[in-house]
């Protein structure tokens, strides 16, 4: 079975390429790049890592069909992200408050413990390409 992995993980780490280990096979893919990999093992697994952020391991069952996966950084973790930032930077300035601080810093720290492990989404393309 040949497995198609591509990477769309936008304007976040760019610059630098991410991990990806299929099964026993590990490479490194950098922005928008394609890599086709056949694979003969009957159980197929993926995860991504780039340092400490990961992706959940994705497993998939060989089929005829080419399969075509697309690694995308969590929306959900960039707006997260976004909303904390701004506040980290807004609320000491407004309120000058050192307990605003450390209140934020703590759920900073709390959202990077929770989205180490979620960072990158690993999903079947579901219309056969990339574009």
């Amino acid at each position: 079975m040949e497995v198609r992995v591509t990477r769309k993980t936008g304007f976040y780490g760019m610059g630098s390429p991410i991990k990806v280990i299929l099964n026993d096979k590990t490479f490194m893919l950098n922005h928008e790049q394609s890599k086709t990999l056949t694979i003969t093992e009957e159980t197929c697994s993926i995860q991504v890592s780039f340092y400490l952020l990961k992706s959940k391991v994705y497993h998939f069952q060989p089929q005829k069909e080419p399969l075509d996966l697309i690694i995308q950084m969590n929306p959900k973790m960039i707006q997260i992200y976004l909303i904390l930032f701004g506040f980290m930077l807004l609320m000491p300035l407004l309120l000058r408050s050192i307990a605003v601080s450390i209140l934020l810093i703590v759920l900073f720290i709390g959202f990077l413990l929770k989205f180490l492990h979620q960072a990158y989404i690993v999903k079947e393309n579901g219309h056969g390409t990339t574009s």
